[in-house]
């Protein structure tokens, strides 16, 4: 069945701290109870490949991971089977039976084997539905479920944080026998060779082994394989011991008690959970996640039958889901510590499950820390102990003398994560100490192009080999604006280190910071061999590129890590004083941005207010106080300074500014007269271009800029450019006070 709301789709969770209910709540750590959100929670992230013309993927349920064991989820694939129909195949499984998703219309497509596998997908389009898409599927990272990260002073001190969702049937019948509770990692082990004792750290050992756990987590006892005895924090294992800390025992409500070789023990999240019916359509609001709701009893179950039990609701009833997550006082750091919570619910005497899924990561700055090998004339061992660490930089590390040595530096980081840098520095280290100096050669081929919102690819190669022992192990780049960069005299622009793994081609490629359009950039890039001194190529020829390129608009969706794990996009904050441009601190001269204004103000003096919003509001305009007068230009304001927005003049009675663009004034504000000088004023539509900033200057223009709340982004309200025509993108008002603008 492909309709909305019918088999696995009877059931949907929600993002809760909306307004009202449905309206917008973005923001996962924003969900701590209060109305429904319209997001859904989201229990998986995806990368679409050859995307099927106008198909728009809405949700994908969290039961298409291949277990719910927290690794790789996999990929499926829909097909479009030619005209209006289309198939899924979940990760690891078959395709289920095509469905018509006529243009316009938004339908279920089910796996072939598990109807709890599905898709739902959106049709925007008219064309064929052919050809075959690839759906890389990976865990989401600090939705509701995964919660935020844990921090190293959280993780020390230990505490529980709490989120919500709301359930909403929405299936057009009665849903019976609904349930929640906890999913395992793994299958139980006997603890047949090992067993804690009544207190403190112990181990649990099994003969099953614990070869697939994860390095370190959350374990649940039975008494003899059936009754809970006790939550458990490990923070190592082996294949067959787990090692639990003292401070990792009774957690979640439990007491530490003596085991049993007929006990068992399972991988499970670090969660309780608990229900909430709604009052008003609504649930209890908690002020902050550290903060516990009230009058809730916590569950730990990990099947159907153990867990929250809602029993039946009826179409359009609604539930509140509370998760507590338990952080242990010494909690490990840790970069992947997943979350299942599963549910079931029955349609016409058919099951059906889901799981919500998360990730979340576990911080512990004791662990940050620099480590290097050393190689004798060749690639250190790195699954070896390293030849040096630090906790902070720089710190010195003694080379032999007489030898070559390759050295590799790596960085582990909160997260216990070790980064995978295999850049390989060569010193070659004479009898005496010294280090050998001939200058490595200078690179091959380089290019500079200008790309979308105005920066510079810089690509060049270099081939080691040839260098032999003398061979670079950086990139150094310079840039000069309108001449070429003499190393002599001129900064480097930045260092890049090498990839120097073997005798393969190295490729430079860099990106610089916007510059503005127009600009000619002059570009010189050398080799490095980096020692006590650096040794340089010495080559000078630069090449030159003229930056005319405008950016897209800011993204919008998900963000996957190496197809693993992914991230939701959390919601944009509207700009405030902290954001304001500023002109000059004294006087105190500047654009004040807000969540769809901008006001201009000079020592506290208002010289204009805009205000936008593409929903439509009647206050949106340019305001300009009633008693400023505008008049046009006859001749030249003359030369300014770079700046966008120059004090020509701050001594009483003459205050000016002036608006520059390339370095000319092409607008004169007299704030003492209360007058604007312009050449010529039209009111014309200023394109889509945007910038994150109150002002923007341009080669050829000077925008003004708003952001706009209902569409989350930067728009241009006002432009002034280099021929000084005033051009605006809404209307100018001039009927209020200082005083009544303000107020607006």
């Amino acid at each position: 069945m492909a309709e909305l709301g019918t088999v696995a789709d009877g059931i949907r969770f929600y993002h809760t701290g909306a307004d009202a209910d449905a309206c917008s709540e973005r923001d996962a750590d924003a969900s701590l109870g209060g109305f429904r959100a319209l997001e859904q929670h989201e229990d998986l992230v995806f990368r679409r490949v050859n995307a099927l013309p106008g198909l728009v993927i809405e949700y994908v349920a969290g039961e298409n991971a291949a277990g719910a064991t927290g690794v790789v989820v996999g990929s499926g694939s829909l097909t479009g089977e030619g005209g209006d129909l289309v198939t899924w195949t979940p990760p690891g499984g078959s395709p289920g039976a095509a469905v018509s998703v006529p243009a316009g219309t938004t339908k279920l497509v089910e796996g072939g084997t598990n109807a709890d596998k599905f898709v739902r997908v959106r049709r925007t389009g008219a064309a064929d539905l052919e050809g075959i898409e690839t759906v890389v599927l990976a865990e989401a990272f600090n939705n509701v479920v995964g919660l935020d990260d844990v921090s190293s002073a959280e993780a020390l001190a230990g505490t529980e944080n709490y989120r919500a969702l709301m359930a909403r049937v929405e299936s057009a019948v009665v849903v019976q026998n609904v349930s929640v509770w906890l999913r395992p990692f793994e299958t139980a082990a006997v603890t047949d060779t090992a067993q804690l004792g009544p207190t403190g750290a112990g181990t649990l050992g099994s003969t099953a082994g614990y070869q697939n756990w994860a390095k370190r987590g959350f374990g649940r006892i039975r008494t003899g394989g059936t009754a809970l005895a006790e939550l458990v924090y490990y923070d190592s294992r082996t294949d067959s011991v787990l090692n639990v800390p003292a401070w990792g025992r009774g957690l979640g409500g439990t007491t530490a008690a003596a085991g049993g070789a007929t006990d068992t023990v399972e991988p499970v999240p670090g969660l309780r959970i608990a229900s909430e019916t709604p009052a008003g359509g609504a649930i209890q609001t908690i002020a902050n996640d550290t903060i516990a709701p009230a009058g809730r009893t916590w569950n730990t179950g990990l099947t159907a039958a153990e867990g929250l039990s809602l029993g039946t609701l009826a179409a359009s009833a609604m539930f509140g889901l509370w998760f507590e997550r338990i952080v242990p006082a010494g909690m490990v750091g840790d970069a992947f510590m997943p979350v299942a919570v599963g549910y079931s619910f029955d349609i016409y005497a058919v099951t059906y499950t889901g799981t919500l899924r998360g990730v979340y990561r576990v911080a512990n700055d004791g662990l940050v820390r620099f480590e290097v090998w050393v190689g004798d004339g060749a690639l250190p061992d790195l699954s070896a102990a390293p030849d040096a660490t630090s906790p902070t930089l720089p710190f010195n590390v003694a080379l032999p003398a007489a030898q070559e040595s390759h050295v590799i530096f790596r960085q582990r980081n909160a997260y216990d994560l070790l980064d995978s840098n295999l850049d390989v520095t060569i010193y070659d280290v004479a009898a005496g100490g010294a280090l050998n100096a001939a200058p490595p050669r200078a690179p091959e081929h380089v290019e500079a192009t200008a790309v979308t919102g105005g920066a510079v690819d810089v690509v060049a190669t270099y081939i080691p080999a040839i260098d032999g022992v003398n061979r670079a192990d950086t990139w150094v780049i310079y840039e000069k604006d309108g001449a070429d960069p003499d190393p002599a005299v001129d900064p480097e622009l930045q260092t890049v280190a090498m990839w120097v793994q073997t005798d393969n081609v190295d490729v430079l490629t860099f990106r610089s910071a916007p510059f503005l359009d127009g600009t000619d950039t002059r570009w010189l890039v050398r080799t490095r061999r980096s020692g006590t001194p650096d040794v340089d190529s010495t080559n000078t020829a630069a090449v030159a590129v003229v930056v005319d390129s405008i950016g897209p608009s800011r993204p919008a969706g998900s963000a996957l890590l190496d197809d693993i794990a992914g991230f939701r996009q959390g919601a944009y904050a509207a700009p405030g004083a902290s954001d304001a441009y500023i002109v000059s601190t004294s006087p105190d001269i500047k654009l004040v941005p807000g969540s769809g204004t901008v006001s201009f103000l000079a020592d506290g003096a208002l010289i204009w207010r805009a205000i936008a919003d593409a929903c439509g509001t009647s206050t949106a305009g340019l305001w300009f106080p009633r008693d400023w007068v505008f008049q046009q230009l006859i001749g030249s304001l003359g030369a300014g300074s770079s700046a966008a927005i120059e004090v020509v003049s701050w001594t009483a009675p003459d205050k000016r500014l002036s608006v520059n663009v390339a370095g000319q004034r092409e607008m004169e504000i007299d704030v003492t007269n209360k007058v604007v000088r312009f050449g010529v004023r039209k009111e014309t539509g200023l394109g889509t271009i945007t910038a994150m900033s109150p002002v923007w200057p341009r080669a050829t223009e000077v925008r003004f800029q708003i952001w706009d709340p209902s569409t989350g982004d930067w728009q241009s309200y006002m432009l002034v450019d280099s021929t000084g025509v005033w051009r605006l993108g809404i209307a100018r008002k001039e009927s209020k006070t200082e005083a009544e603008i303000l107020a607006l």
